[in-house]
């Protein structure tokens, strides 16, 4: 990404994250940012184009949804882990600014225009993708809000990660909360908790296909 452009998105990106989309103005971005006032128009058009591609930045968008190695025999667990593990990869860097969980924090509460882009752009195909993985736990009869249900307890497990950390520290303490950040262990977790609660769903498959 352009110095200016990435410069552009990280400035307003805390300073959004502060203040809001409303009370923020793009001079106030620009002078932070040490740009020229017609920097945000240059490269995004507007300040609203500006907000999206913050938002995109803060809710982990990485433009496509990924794909999997995956053939039609692979096993739902294989499915599951690769899921579980490329969202934590996303929910425990550590090296990702504090703004962003702010900002976030605050699109959750009031999801603004940005929010139901970066949904249907990127977040819907991989809450689908999870839904096919769960259904193929599932009975075949089980209903879409059945396995709707499923896929949010397996998708808010990942961002209890991202977005609980300061209520997580103070819980268990830094040292022992630092230690659940190894995505090995984490993946491994969650991809145990969640299979063995479809397993017991009623009429599930028990077994893997061959």
């Amino acid at each position: 990404m352009d110095d200016t452009r990435q410069r552009l998105v990280n400035t307003a990106g805390q300073i959004f994250a502060e203040k809001g989309f409303d009370l923020t103005t793009v001079r106030e971005i620009c002078t932070a940012a040490e740009a020229n006032i017609a920097a945000v128009h240059y490269h995004f058009g507007d300040k609203l184009r500006l907000y999206v591609e913050v938002v995109r930045l803060a809710s982990c968008d990485q433009g496509e949804p990924p794909t999997f190695a995956w053939s039609e025999q692979t096993p739902p667990e294989d499915r599951l882990r690769d899921f579980v593990r490329h969202m934590l990869t996303l929910m425990i860097d550590n090296d990702r600014p504090t703004w962003q969980i702010d900002l976030m924090m605050r699109e959750m509460g009031r999801p603004s225009v940005a929010t139901q882009e970066v949904v249907e752009s990127y977040i819907r195909p991989m809450f689908e993708g999870l839904i096919d993985i769960v259904g193929r736990f599932l009975p075949p009869d089980a209903t879409p809000m059945q396995k709707q249900l499923q896929a949010f307890s397996i998708i808010a497990q990942c961002l209890l990660y991202r977005y609980h950390r300061p209520i997580g520290r103070l819980l268990v303490g830094e040292e022992q909360y630092q230690r659940f950040f190894d995505l090995d262990l984490l993946t491994e977790h969650v991809v145990r908790f969640s299979a063995a609660g479809l397993r017991a769903f009623p009429g599930a498959r028990q077994e893997s296909p061959a």
